[in-house]
């Protein structure tokens, strides 16, 4: 701080301290009550208990179909985001118009690429012609559902996250290291003996943060009929309505996702959710060899075929205007009911999450990581069942049944990406200028107006657009955890998926998309000005 305006060290420290125990309450509270009571349940010699954190052949078959989905998920992920992220750093139009919109799949929930996929799938016919038109010993048999297609939905919705820490990793590099390998020597050889050995704790950061996602992910595998894990607490919990016991049959699922992450929390802390420019220019690739620039070129068709193929099939599917406007008088409700708990669940997560960073920037830990990406490694369903039993009795009547119980579950979910990219952005700016923010010697509008909204603003308006388009399409905790009568727009889509209803699953989705979308432009555009205005 500057002199004559530093704080003294407790209130320093308190400021720090409160900061972390919002976080604390907001994001882990459920998950360790939850736990203390099933250590009571253990120390206390519950036979059920002690029973179901040991699968049975059932439950070790289906976290072996976990494991198997994170795996495959994870590998293709990493395959096509870091792929893509190379692909970027070459010239031309259509790379920095990607470069700015490379992020789109994730404005689309992960169960809406899988609508999309099962209306690719459900036409046999035109795929089938497809391959048979190319000149290779293809024998394909496409099907809607099971392993490979829960893979392929899940991977189109999850790679771009890959891209993300990658180019936050080529961000970081050093110029000077880089233009010295040029000048010696092939652009090939730069990238293969000094970029990607550089870039390997950001790939392994992205390959495990992808790898927990898709193990936990209860929606798409739910869709597309392939058995996984989650689904053992499911029916644990429909069955005893025991949260105790579900959180017993989903132990050794968020053991493992909590290695992993643990394993790769030190990448993530230098790769959170933002990204800079890559310093030199990397883009020359005239010396590649063929199938590298092919499989590269490969990489930005699939960014395409996931923004292009969601979108145009609920277009097709969704019936013309008229069922739009059915759908948007159905479902109005729960469409501003849905707008209603993402922005809040934004401006809170925003209000945790930038004070945590300011607050924490020098002083994170190995062991501070891990606790701020804890959340990712558990299943959205168990966030729920942990809020189900802490507001589940008489003396919480006034927030059980509300909309408050999904705002609490968003949060718990999506925090970790609201304080990863809160940290990233604090990172990038001048701590002068933090400290100028923190001058007492103005008033307190004037300073907020003069100095912290030029100095703060971008990375406030980006932690809160993250949350709030991770928040509009969240489903495994709200299906849980909404009150009755109630549901949002993802819940709405999903039940309806199982009717058959098609023309006003589609019409739905879109619109929720175009909200998401409408949304993501205004606040980057937002963003843009708040950038221009801080340099």
């Amino acid at each position: 701080m500057l002199l004559g305006s530093q704080p003294t060290w407790s209130a320093a420290a308190c400021r720090r301290w409160s900061a972390a125990a919002a976080y604390l309450l907001l994001a882990l509270l459920p998950l360790v009550v939850l736990c203390t009571r099933w250590l009571l349940a253990v120390a206390a010699g519950t036979d059920a208990v002690l029973a179901d954190v040991r699968p049975s052949s059932r439950g070790l078959g289906l976290l072996w179909n976990s494991v198997a989905l994170g795996a495959a998920v994870s590998a293709a992920s990493t395959v096509l985001g870091t792929g893509l992220a190379f692909w970027l750093c070459g010239r031309g139009r259509l790379r920095r118009l990607t470069g700015m919109l490379y992020l789109v799949p994730l404005l689309i929930p992960p169960y809406i690429h899988a609508l999309a996929w099962m209306a690719v799938a459900g036409r046999r016919q035109l795929l089938d012609r497809l391959f048979d038109a190319l000149p290779l010993p293809l024998n394909i048999s496409f099907s809607a559902y099971g392993f490979l297609p829960t893979v392929l939905v899940l991977s189109f919705a999850l790679f771009p996250v890959v891209t993300l820490l990658v180019r936050r990793g080529l961000g970081a590099m050093q110029p000077e290291l880089l233009e010295a390998g040029l000048l010696i020597d092939t652009s090939w050889r730069v990238w293969r003996r000094v970029v990607v050995p550089l870039l390997a704790p950001s790939i392994a950061a992205a390959a495990g943060l992808v790898f927990v996602l898709a193990m936990v992910e209860y929606g798409v595998p739910a869709l597309l009929q392939y058995n996984v894990f989650v689904m053992e607490m499911y029916a644990s919990f429909s069955q005893y309505f025991d949260p105790v016991r579900a959180l017993s049959s989903v132990l050794p699922l968020v053991v493992i996702t909590t290695a992993i992450l643990s394993m790769s929390q030190s990448g993530m802390k230098n790769s959170p959710l933002a990204s800079r420019p890559v310093p030199v220019d990397l883009g020359n690739k005239s010396d590649w060899p063929a199938w590298a620039r092919w499989i590269l070129t490969l990489c930005a068709g699939t960014w395409m075929l996931a923004v292009f193929v969601p979108v145009l099939v609920l277009l097709d599917r969704s019936g013309g205007p008229e069922i739009l406007g059915q759908a948007a008088n159905v479902g109005a409700g729960e469409l501003v009911r849905t707008l209603i708990v993402a922005a809040v669940t934004g401006v809170a997560a925003t209000t945790v999450a930038v004070p945590l960073a300011l607050a924490f920037m020098q002083r994170m830990t190995r062991f501070g990581w891990l606790a701020l990406a804890l959340p990712l490694a558990v299943p959205a369903p168990l966030t729920a069942i942990a809020l189900i039993y802490i507001w589940n009795r008489p003396a919480l009547d006034w927030g059980y049944g509300t909309l408050l119980m999904l705002v609490l579950a968003h949060l718990a979910r999506f925090l970790p990406f609201a304080a990863f990219t809160a940290f990233s952005g604090v990172r990038n700016i001048d701590p002068l200028l933090i400290e100028a923010a923190a001058l007492p010697d103005v008033g307190a509008l004037r300073r907020i107006v003069r100095v912290t909204l030029p100095v703060l603003g971008p990375t406030i308006v980006m932690t809160w657009l993250i949350t709030f388009v991770l928040s509009l399409g969240e489903l495994g905790a709200s299906l849980l955890i909404s009150p009755p009568g109630q549901a949002t727009m993802s819940m709405v889509v999903y039940n309806l998926l199982h009717y058959g209803a098609t023309e006003t699953v589609s019409a739905l989705a879109l619109i929720l998309l175009l909200v998401a979308g409408i949304a993501s432009v205004a606040v980057l555009l937002v963003h843009r000005r708040l950038s221009e205005r801080s340099t």
